[in-house]
């Protein structure tokens, strides 16, 4: 992970767990007030602590982690030609309605393989930072793949209905489906308007 992001995502992370800031410490962050440690995956930073896997969240977790190749192949490789584009055009004119603009700090909620990354990113530009958060690993990891070339873009492994992020930190908060799969739904749309910033789409 390219160092002034990581410097400029240490301001609005926090501990998932007791809401304290995060630090460095190697190749891992930890919290300052509880002192968890979470680890950093490549290129993916693993927020979710166990106590947050529960329920639905923990039966769609492993669901996707095992699919996750399979899910790749159809929406990356198939679906986009059988549709004829359609739905790549359908997601590029739901991202349009967020009116981002360069430089903003978007969130990409359950952000699954990446299908939003390449157009999120590129409508913030090189001044801005896409952060994708999803619970599954096995879909971060194909994230990853995709974002490889992109360096606006960071990966967190976290539970929607605990978002571990400050209060009023982006500039637009983006989710597509995947709140029915969720345990605390009602919680994580709660979460989805702390973290926007007042006038966020």
């Amino acid at each position: 992970m390219i160092n002034n992001v990581l410097d400029i995502s240490l301001e609005i992370l926090r501990c998932p767990i007791c809401g304290h800031n995060l630090e460095l410490s190697g190749n891992r962050l930890k919290c300052s007030g509880c002192k968890r440690f979470y680890d950093i995956k490549g290129s993916i930073i693993d927020l979710l602590p166990e106590e947050f896997v529960f329920g639905s969240d923990r039966e769609w977790m492993e669901f996707y982690d095992k699919i996750a190749p399979k899910y790749f192949k159809l929406f990356h490789r198939i679906i986009p030609v059988f549709t004829l584009g359609a739905e790549i055009r359908a997601r590029k004119q739901w991202i349009k309605l967020l009116e981002l603009e360069r430089g903003d700090i978007v969130l990409d909620v359950s952000t699954g393989t990446g299908r939003n990354l390449p157009y999120l990113a590129k409508k913030v530009g090189r001044e801005g930072i896409v952060y994708g958060v999803d619970i599954s690993l096995g879909m971060l990891r194909y994230a990853a793949k995709i974002s490889q070339k992109m360096r606006n873009v960071v990966l967190i492994r976290a539970n929607a209905s605990h978002l571990p992020f400050k209060n009023e930190c982006f500039e637009a908060v983006f989710h597509v489906g995947g709140i029915n799969t969720f345990e605390e739904k009602e919680l994580a749309i709660k979460e989805m308007f702390r973290v926007a910033r007042p006038g966020a789409k």
